[in-house]
């Protein structure tokens, strides 16, 4: 159980620059990982007798007191793979999972970059390679605990409160990588500054958007990182520590943020401001917003009780009034028509070697037709998934569409359609439950590869303005960190969608009066 742990946001956001300075030597995973609780035996972790991840900083705790407290990160979600700095999981663990995890890739500001591990000049640690995970910090969290409407766009701001931990289960020629992994408050900037106008694409008014989630949700990834704190190695006494812990963490403390607001349409408009719930639990604890000049403060208090599920959960809009209608973003509206499948990535190879059946680079299955598929799609930052959330695809088949996604664009900037998909391959295990498998996944009788889930592939538009997005579309997704066969070269699959445009401006500017 994690203990109470008072938290000041503006505190730790706003460290001075000697603090900051003494905090810049970053971890080294060749010496420090191991010493944390890290060991680089798969079986071990396999059989829950070693962690999958391990406080950073924990070789110098005691075990019978404290893990090392959570770290803020400030940054942008930027991945060194241009559209990957936000997106589900492709690939989880099934053993150390109830659900996949969001991960957001993290540019962290400079007061923050003492949070990544190993050493830029050597390439080791956050630095190995050239994925999209390279010098940034990783940020996971899973999605039965995060919920979708505070997931991050690419180039959101985002100001992140989470465990630091070792990645004790991926070490890579380069050593282990640092992230923060379970978060435990998320509070997400849309489109801010020079990434975009500010301007929410849920909003008709035009208004600045934050979400802000904060939750005692903290998953097996808690879990794993508390006991290894708690057993220091004892392999017996980890696995019987992570049988019986609670994934509840401790969220107490205060937290403070802030918004600004969108450029001012005329010298007479005024500053206002609404709050949308999205999802607390009862007995949730209000936030207090003081309005200022040219945006907004939110604070917010929060005392959580031991192994008491709470999530706060809201949407901050603020924004002008009155606004013109020419002054409006455009009312824009995606029509999803159909999604065809050309590999189902199912059945599999049960060997390592080359076989016959062209569905799949990851050989090594024990999987069957058809292919289990979940497809997300992210519309201009409002994420959402396929209906149904999981569909059963074979070669050839035509998946019908009909969602729609009503979303505002500024007249001059331009919008991102991304679609990111996985292909179940593990039907009988999860960190809960031995006979299901992690969210949203199905129970099958199939085992994936050891490098993980298909994955299927990403549609990625870029439309330059609302005007040239409109008509109808039809792409293919991207092979680039699929595991379609490269024979396949049009993608595993193709979107086709409609973009309409609703003219509403002139009734949305009378509600602004």
């Amino acid at each position: 159980m994690r203990r109470a742990l008072a938290l000041g946001a503006l505190a730790a956001l706003g460290c001075g620059a000697a603090y900051a300075a003494a905090l810049l030597a970053r971890p080294d995973p060749s010496v420090q990982a191991a010493a944390d609780g890290c060991g680089r035996e798969l079986q071990p972790i396999f059989k829950k007798e070693a962690p999958t991840w391990a406080y950073v900083g924990d070789a110098g705790t005691e075990a019978s007191g404290p893990p090392p407290g959570p770290r803020w990160v400030r940054g942008l979600a930027r991945s060194a793979r241009r559209d990957f700095g936000a997106h589900p999981a492709a690939v989880d663990d099934p053993i150390t999972h109830d659900s996949y995890d969001f991960i957001t890739n993290v540019r962290p500001a400079p007061a923050f970059q003492f949070l990544l591990g190993g050493n830029p000049g050597t390439g080791t640690g956050n630095f190995e390679g050239d994925g999209e995970a390279a010098g940034v910090l990783h940020t996971e969290w899973e999605q039965r605990a995060f919920g979708s409407f505070a997931w991050p766009d690419e180039g959101d701001r985002v100001t992140m409160l989470g465990s630091w931990v070792w990645d004790c289960g991926h070490w890579l020629p380069g050593g282990e990588r640092t992230e923060l992994h379970p978060l435990r408050a998320v509070w997400v900037e849309r489109k801010p500054g020079t990434e975009g106008s500010g301007a929410s694409p849920r909003s008709p008014l035009g208004e600045a958007e934050a979400d802000l989630l904060v939750s005692t949700i903290g998953t097996f990834a808690g879990v794993s990182a508390d006991c290894a704190h708690r057993t220091k190695g004892g392999r017996a006494a980890f696995r019987a520590c992570v049988a019986a812990e609670s994934d509840w963490q401790d969220v107490s403390g205060t937290y403070s943020f802030s918004l600004a607001a969108p450029p001012r349409p005329s010298p007479t408009a005024r500053l206002v401001y609404r709050v949308v719930d999205a999802g607390s639990t009862g007995g949730a604890p209000t936030p207090r917003i003081t309005l200022g000049r040219t945006g907004l403060k939110l604070t917010l208090r929060v005392a959580s009780t031991p192994r008491a599920r709470l999530v706060v959960a809201k949407r901050i809009f603020l924004g002008w009034r009155p606004v013109a209608a020419e002054a409006l973003p455009e009312h824009l509206r995606v029509t999803f028509r159909s999604l065809l499948v050309r590999r189902a990535m199912d059945p599999g190879c049960p060997t390592a070697s080359r076989c016959a059946s062209g569905q799949s680079t990851r050989l090594d299955q024990i999987s069957a037709g058809p292919g289990e598929w979940a497809v997300y799609w992210n519309v201009d930052g409002i994420w959402g998934t396929w209906k149904p959330s999981l569909f059963l695809a074979r070669d050839g088949q035509v998946v019908p569409g009909g969602q729609t996604v009503d979303f505002y664009v500024p007249r001059t900037r331009g919008w991102r359609l991304f679609t990111f998909a996985r292909e179940c391959d593990f039907g009988n295990l999860s960190a809960g439950n031995p006979a299901a498998p992690p969210l949203p996944c199905r129970p099958s009788r199939e085992f994936g590869s050891a490098l993980g889930d298909d994955a299927p592939g990403s549609v990625i538009d870029r439309h330059e303005s609302p005007r040239a997005s409109l008509g109808s579309h039809t792409s293919n997704a991207s092979l680039l960190g699929s595991s379609c066969p490269p024979a396949n070269r049009t993608g595993c699959y193709a979107l086709s969608y409609v973009v309409r445009r609703i003219d509403d401006a002139a009734a949305r500017a009378r509600t602004t009066r």
